[in-house]
Formats: C-alpha cells, sequence, structure tokens
C-alpha cells in the first residue's frame, strides 16, 4: 500500500518530543552518574577496600558478568540517547528551517539510536536492579511506543496522532497511579508532613521542624491536585487550564524538594523539569493538531496498542508482588516494604567507612549497642539516587554488609512488609546470620545475592 506524506508540522514535532527526552535523559544520567559507572565491582572479598554501595543483578548469573560488559552497555546507552537528541533536533529545527521532509541521515539516526537505548538499558538493569529508575523506565516505554508507531524510515510515526494519544494515556497513569499510592496513613503521618512544612517554610519564611504535625485535609491535598489532574487530562476538556495545573504542581514540587526546600538529590529536580515539558509537548493545545484532527486517519498499530495495555495496566498487580514500586508509579509513597540493617558497636568499630551513615541514636527496639546502618543516606551520597525501594534489593545490600562485617554476630536485619493503607501496621520479620537471609531471600523470584 503506498504511504501517504507525512506533514512536515508532524516530523517536526515529534523530533522535539524525542530531543527532549533524550536530553533530559541524558542529564539524569550525569547526575547520578556513579550508579551506571561505579567505582569497580563490589564484592565480599575486599578486605579493607572502601565500602562502595554494592550492585545487587536481577538474575544470579548476573553476579558473573564482566565490568568490560556493563560499562560497555553504558556507552551504547549513552550513544543512543544522545543520537536520539541530536536527530530530534535535526527534525525539530534544521529540517524544519529548510523545508526537507526526507531527510534519510536523520531518519535512520533516529530509528537507530531508539533501537540502540531500547536494548543496552535492559542489559544495565540486569546487572544492577538500583538502575531500574522510574524516569529511566518511563523514557523507556516512551521510545518503544514511538518505536513501535514508526515507519521503516524512522522519520516519523506512521499514525502521529496514535503516538501522541498513547503517550498522554502513560503520562496520565503516572499520575493517577501516584496519587492512589499517597492516599494512605503512612503519606500522611510522614512524607506528607515534610512536604507540607517545606512549602510553609518557604512561602512564611518560618523554620518549623519538618517532623510538625498538619491536619489530614492539608497532607491529602497533594495526592488530590495529582488525581485531578490525572482526571482532567484524561477528560480531554479544559486542557490549557489541567496543562498549567501540571506547571504549578511540578513548579512547586521543585519548590519543595529544591534547595531551598528538602534539598533533594538534583536527579528528583531534573525529572520533573522533564515532566513540565512533556505537559507542554502532550497537552497544552495547538493549531497544529486541529490540522492533524482533520486529517485522513492510518492504521494503527496493533502491537503499540498491547504494549500500552500492558504498560497501565502492570501496575495494579502491584499488590501481589509481581509489578516493583517504581514501574507502578508508586513515588514517594513511603508504604512499602523495605529493610533495615542494625550494627552492633563492635561491627561500627571495625568498619569505619559506614560511620558517617550511622543513625545519630542507638536503636530503642534492640538496645543501646546498635545503630541503624541508614542504607538511604548511603545510597543518596555515593550514588546521588534513592535507594531501589524493594526489600529483595536491600536484602542485597544487607547479605553484602553481612559477608563484610567479621562477626556475623554483630549484624541484625529487619524485615518490615507492605504498610496497611488504613492503619500504617506492618508484618516484621528479624533476621540473624546469613543462613536466614539465605532461607528468607528465597521466597523471591528476582536475585537477592551481591556480585
Amino acid at each position: 500500500m503506498e504511504q501517504k506524506d507525512i506533514d512536515p508540522s508532524v516530523e517536526n514535532w515529534q523530533g522535539a518530543c524525542l530531543a527532549w527526552v533524550g536530553l533530559t535523559q541524558i542529564a539524569l544520567v550525569l547526575v547520578t552518574w556513579p550508579l551506571w559507572w561505579p567505582q569497580g565491582v563490589v564484592v565480599a572479598e575486599m578486605g579493607n577496600a572502601p565500602w562502595l554501595f554494592p550492585q545487587i543483578p536481577l538474575i544470579a548469573a548476573a553476579t558473573e558478568l564482566p565490568v568490560w560488559l556493563d560499562r560497555a552497555a553504558v556507552v551504547l546507552w549513552l550513544l543512543g540517547l544522545l543520537g536520539q537528541t541530536l536527530a530530534g533536533l535535526w527534525l525539530a529545527w534544521v529540517q524544519a528551517d529548510n523545508n526537507v521532509t526526507n531527510g534519510r541521515l536523520s531518519s535512520r539516526l533516529m530509528h537507530a539510536a531508539v533501537v540502540c537505548s531500547l536494548v543496552t538499558w535492559p542489559i544495565l538493569v540486569v546487572g544492577n536492579q538500583h538502575r531500574f529508575q522510574a524516569w529511566a523506565y518511563l523514557a523507556w516505554w516512551i521510545a518503544l511506543l514511538w518505536l513501535l508507531t514508526s515507519r521503516k524510515s524512522g522519520t516519523a510515526s506512521t499514525d502521529p496522532l496514535g503516538f501522541v494519544a498513547r503517550w498522554r494515556w502513560l503520562a496520565i497513569s503516572v499520575y493517577f497511579y501516584s496519587a492512589v499510592s499517597k492516599f494512605d496513613l503512612t503519606f500522611l503521618q510522614s512524607l506528607g508532613n515534610q512536604f507540607a512544612t517545606a512549602l510553609w517554610n518557604l512561602v512564611s519564611r518560618s523554620n518549623l521542624p519538618l517532623d510538625t504535625i498538619w491536619p489530614s485535609s492539608v497532607i491529602f491535598l497533594f495526592p488530590l491536585g495529582e488525581l485531578v489532574l490525572a482526571l482532567g487530562l484524561a477528560s480531554g476538556y479544559l486542557r490549557r487550564s489541567f496543562c498549567m495545573l501540571a506547571f504549578v504542581m511540578h513548579g512547586l514540587l521543585l519548590l519543595i524538594l529544591g534547595p531551598l526546600g528538602l534539598q533533594h538529590q538534583p536527579g528528583v529536580l531534573v525529572w520533573n523539569l522533564f515532566f513540565i515539558g512533556q505537559a507542554y509537548l502532550l497537552f497544552w493545545p495547538t493549531e497544529r493538531e486541529k490540522r492533524w484532527n482533520n486529517a485522513e486517519r492510518p492504521q494503527s498499530s496493533r502491537l503499540a496498542t498491547v504494549a500500552l495495555y500492558f504498560v497501565l495496566l502492570w501496575p495494579l498487580t502491584q499488590p501481589w508482588g509481581w509489578c516493583d514500586h517504581w514501574p507502578a508509579w508508586e513515588l514517594y509513597a513511603p508504604r512499602g516494604n523495605r529493610i533495615q540493617v542494625f550494627l552492633a558497636s563492635p561491627a561500627w568499630e571495625s568498619s569505619d567507612g559506614l560511620a558517617q551513615f550511622a543513625a545519630d541514636q542507638p536503636s530503642e527496639q534492640h538496645g543501646p549497642i546498635w545503630r541503624e546502618l541508614r542504607l538511604d543516606q548511603w545510597s543518596l551520597q555515593q550514588l546521588r539516587a534513592p535507594i531501589y525501594p524493594q526489600d529483595r534489593f536491600q536484602l542485597g545490600v544487607a547479605e553484602y554488609v553481612l559477608r563484610r562485617v567479621p562477626q556475623e554476630q554483630h549484624v541484625l536485619i529487619q524485615w518490615y512488609g507492605p504498610a496497611d493503607r488504613w492503619t500504617g501496621k506492618r508484618e516484621q520479620r528479624l533476621l540473624r546470620g546469613r543462613r536466614e537471609l539465605k532461607e528468607f531471600g528465597e521466597r523471591f523470584f528476582w536475585n537477592t545475592l551481591p556480585r
């Protein structure tokens, strides 16, 4: 069947979209660079070597992957993102200025770059589950949806409106699931209060402590705003107004999480900037979209539709443990299962490199000689990325600590199940020694052992 010519504005728009995705991905990789290019393979037999945050492969066989393969995948992934960005910029501006609609070089570069990034990022995740960052996962699905609706030339989507619609539903699902995950008592009693306090201190120039308790009606404004945004964008009405709401919401998050607020890592700020750009590109009404709506629609890609249904519905399996918290878009939702590691005083004395990540006060639950090893702070300081919020991954980190501490009886591992949405109660289990840790880890499908 003869393919109809593509409106040049479609190619320009899609070039801008893919360039924005590629550019922000490169920025996020750079601000979390130690996560992707670690100082070396961290193993238990390192003796007195520095305490580097361990790598926990997705499958047990990947614990033996050579370093050169991991680094080759990082280089190829970055080259793919760079090629996607450059090809997108060419399609968006250079090709538009020259009124060229069939630039073979840029189209082939875009196609090859997207395929390269789609293949290499999963390899990196297999080597280390910590790299399953929510921002990389979202960008991977955007690239896949574009590829499944693209022409063989890779210049533009065969069904541009189909690609736009699918990406919109993906973006809406992030807001929806993120909002739903925060309607629980744990968020109300912890992170929600910190958000409200940080915002109030910025607005009123106060200096309230972060553990200030706010009324529930105030805290629930955060997830309620996300939910209203998701439903408003899904409705298709008043899109300009809901797009402005997205700008305001992410602007407030930049204030709350930024240097003047909670001082979170730069990656969080870059990702919120990405969402602002995404909201404009996808939802801001334009004249070109009216022109597309009146044009003849080609046949939509069934494979792209199946892929979209999968990524939209998979988060529903999270309560059964099939989907992890981040791909379920449980962002800033503290109710997930987790691991705490406690070291006795002799262990702290023999592990100088970990002292900076020790809790300020001894454990009230386990006694005065025990202090918690703050895994989240360890990850943030060394990798500039939050710890992966899955108990199986954190169990692997605990296993690494247990291997390196001279006496395993000086280590306690506390497992917490997911918090009940209404009561905040969690199932708990105390683990001692490598044998108990190994038996507990056998309940997980994916790997729990460090490299």
